[in-house]
């Protein structure tokens, strides 16, 4: 992975559904931008990483009730280990912007 690559926006897909955009930011996070209404309560927040912003989509369009962290709320939880569905979890198609 090139250091460039580290500042791809990635398009975020669960399944055959465009969830959105996740735009790296200068601060090492990745910031949201919707691209269908149903991701809309997703938009504009911060991730640690593409793969947490996917994880949320995929919440949102499982329907669950339980939020997804953003970046803001996992500053305390960082000293926590990945979970085991974390690392179970098969992550998204990610494809450069």
């Amino acid at each position: 992975m090139t250091a460039n690559s580290l500042f791809t926006p990635r398009v975020v897909e669960i399944g055959e559904t465009t969830a959105g955009i996740a735009v790296p930011d200068p601060a090492g996070a990745v910031r949201f931008f919707s691209a269908q209404p149903a991701f809309d309560g997703l938009d504009g927040r911060r991730f640690r990483s593409v793969e947490d912003a996917a994880r949320a989509a995929r919440a949102v369009l499982r329907g669950s009730p339980r939020r997804e962290p953003s970046i803001q709320s996992l500053r305390a939880e960082e000293a926590d280990g990945p979970s085991d569905l974390d690392l179970a979890d098969p992550g998204p198609l990610l494809l450069p912007a």
